[in-house]
């Protein structure tokens, strides 16, 4: 939207991969094309901002051969791009231009390719190149003008967190060291810095939640309701896991702070009762847990869990579910390759997933090994869970392979050669794209797996179902549990009688911060900001 409010420039696809710049008026009318298709032998990528006077528009230009992209201004009422600067491998951060339109800041890696560590960059519009504003190795990101151009609030850990900060700039140069002026601006994602000098900026305050969902496999009943436990601030990628009991879940915790679950660490373990709702939390001896489902003991008193130990080891850890004590199952040489784990049927083994060798069967007195289903040899390459039979005869596992990208339910006799019971595909309703196998039934004759519709928008009408396939092969029948929602792609766990579906979904939310009065004289108070 222009300064004045009056009109508003916008991207509009025109077909072909190309766009358009176009505006229109705030209250409606005739839309003016600024940038048309292919001029110059550009298509628009993205307007970024209008001038203070509203003369021009700064935008991202995309050179129709794709190979660049570059920053020009605009002229509001149309006229050939004025070309900034060339941008042929990676593209800026966060774009703002001074209120006197004589320079640009932006913030970039330091390094060509790293996703880590971006550095602040100041673009004089008048043609002159780019040139580094502040030096050191700090995280420095997300810069605005402040509106009498003699300053740049800015985003920076160089405290060690994440923080809010501002340094005076003259002729494009910065005078003096930056300012911290507020704290715990990690999840902030700028909107504007106004003229009055107030900052707005998004806050996502997106929650997982964990629900429990009856399960009817006869098919004679519908879907009874989700329950929904105020669980608090759960982590990324939290698994719930049933207890032997099926009366427990446990499921992975993180700290309650503000960003969005996908990216908060697990630092506890909390079990929730599913009949009385009431919870209670352990904390491992552990710098940190991973996402991973929890895996109760057989016995019921000890959860296991993947995470690295104090000592900055990672591996397979025992959780006593009363004291919290935590004793080391097994380390792990390469903790990336390793990934789902589960008991075998006498417990006195952990099978778990090694993305080199296979599914792995660890003897939990000897510590002796062995090979269960090998990857390698059967050129299988992604993985979608694994479960045992009842009988401890066979597991029943997901995969990608054999000749195919589509995920596949696969079944294997110990000893034997995998089975392809069931490929995903375009064929397949709704074109599915990933599965997670499950568990069996009792009688060892059937696989349980959930299909996820992956990539679906927040909103959609049902990514997850719960499907049954014969062991021996066969059509598979659709159980009839629908999970909406936007969840993690392994985020469903059946309990022991398998008449319940526990499940994490992730609650999308937004919030819209300011922050005033943050730009005081050198030495003045920190001030924190308002919702």
């Amino acid at each position: 939207m222009s300064p004045d409010g009056g009109r508003i420039a916008y991207q509009w696809w025109v077909g072909d991969e190309e766009y358009e710049l176009r505006v229109v008026a705030a209250g409606g009318g005739e839309e003016r094309v600024i940038v048309p298709r292919t001029a110059n032998h550009y298509s628009l990528r993205t307007p970024l901002e209008w001038s203070a006077d509203g003369s021009q528009i700064l935008c991202l230009m995309e050179q129709v051969n794709g190979h660049w992209v570059d920053l020009a201004l605009i002229p509001a009422d149309g006229g050939a791009p004025k070309l900034l600067h060339s941008f042929p491998e990676e593209d800026p951060g966060h774009v703002s231009l001074s209120p006197d339109g004589r320079f640009v800041a932006y913030d970039f890696p330091r390094h060509s390719g790293s996703v880590t560590g971006t550095q602040l960059i100041i673009l004089p519009t008048d043609g002159s190149p780019p040139r580094s504003l502040i030096d050191g190795s700090a995280n420095d990101g997300s810069p605005l003008w402040t509106p009498d151009s003699a300053q740049i609030f800015f985003t920076s850990d160089r405290s060690g967190e994440s923080d809010g900060w501002i340094v005076d700039v003259s002729d494009g140069v910065s005078r003096g060291q930056p300012r911290l002026v507020s704290r715990n601006m990690e999840f902030a994602r700028p909107v504007a810095l106004t003229s009055d000098g107030r900052y707005h900026y998004r806050l996502d305050t997106s929650a997982l939640h964990v629900y429990v969902v009856p399960v009817d496999l006869a098919g004679g009943s519908p879907q009874g309701k989700s329950v929904r436990f105020p669980l608090g601030a759960v982590a990324a990628y939290s698994l719930p896991g049933w207890s032997p009991d099926f009366r427990f879940l446990a499921y992975l915790t993180g700290p309650s702070s503000p960003g969005p679950p996908v990216i908060r660490d697990a630092s506890g373990i909390t079990i929730v009762d599913t009949l009385s709702g009431t919870r209670r939390d352990i904390v491992p001896q552990l710098s940190a847990l991973r996402d991973r489902l929890p895996l109760w003991s057989p016995s019921g008193d000890s959860i296991f869990v993947k995470g690295t130990s104090l000592e900055n080891r990672t591996g397979y850890f025992r959780v006593d579910v009363v004291s919290g004590e935590t004793a080391p199952v097994m380390f792990l040489d390469s903790p990336d390759r390793y990934s789902a784990f589960r008991w075998s049927v006498d417990g006195r083994a952990l099978l778990y997933m090694d993305a080199e060798r296979g599914i792995v069967a660890h003897d939990l007195a000897s510590g002796r090994e062995a090979i269960v289903v090998d990857w390698k040899a059967n050129k299988f390459l992604g993985f979608f869970g694994f479960a045992a039979s009842p009988d401890g005869h066979s597991l029943a596992f997901g995969a990608q392979g054999a000749g195919s990208f589509a995920p596949a339910v696969f079944a294997q006799a110990f000893g034997g050669a995998p089975i392809d019971l069931f490929r995903l595909g375009s064929s397949e309703p709704g074109n599915r794209k990933l599965l997670n196998v499950l568990a069996w039934t009792p009688d060892n004759q059937e696989i349980l797996f959930a299909t996820l519709k992956f990539g679906l928008a927040v909103g959609s009408d049902v990514p997850y179902q719960l499907w049954r396939v014969p062991a021996a092969g066969g059509e598979p029948q659709n159980v009839g549990v629908r999970i909406p929602g936007f969840a993690p792609p392994y985020a469903t766990s059946l309990s022991p009688d398998l008449k319940f579906v526990a499940y994490s979904v992730v609650e999308r939310a937004d919030e819209m911060w300011v922050m005033e009065q943050f730009l005081p004289p050198r030495g003045s108070e920190i001030f924190r900001p308002r919702r």
